[in-house]
């Protein structure tokens, strides 16, 4: 009888030992463990491209061309953005450096000629629509 209290406290200890490295290695397996990551496609348009596609169709109204329009004689800074798009476009370039040769010390009077100029004017409002930055900073500015 003794034995068998002998065996079966070795067993128990085996046993006992046996849990305890399984208990363990169970743990360090599922702290090692992460989570897969799941790519979400969606079909639906984010909220900055709605707010761009409402800011294209605000700025097709006259009532934003004109308010652009003034921006662009009063602005420093989309005078040059305008002069600089339309002087490296191989459209407009030629048209726009000779008024630039003409007027070297005076963007208003050149962005005056470019806005006069309907083919010149018509190229600078698609470009200002089509580029994301600058549509979101004229916009800003005529407060829409």
């Amino acid at each position: 009888m003794y034995f068998a209290r002998k065996l079966n406290l070795q067993i128990l200890k085996k046993i006992h030992l046996l849990v305890a490295i399984i208990f363990i290695v169970g743990i360090e397996f599922s702290f090692g463990q992460t989570l897969p990551k799941v790519e979400v496609k969606t079909t639906a348009p984010s909220t900055s491209e709605l707010a761009l596609e409402q800011m294209k169709k605000t700025f097709d109204t006259e009532e934003a061309q004109t308010l652009v329009k003034e921006q662009l004689l009063k602005n420093k800074d989309l005078q040059q953005s305008a002069i600089d798009f339309l002087s490296k476009n191989p459209d407009t370039a030629e048209m726009v450096l000779n008024e630039v040769a003409k007027n070297p010390f005076s963007k208003s009077k050149v962005m005056d000629f470019i806005l006069k100029n309907p083919e010149l004017t018509s190229t600078l409002m698609n470009y200002i629509k089509s580029n994301p930055d600058i549509l979101k900073k004229v916009m800003s500015l005529i407060g829409m």
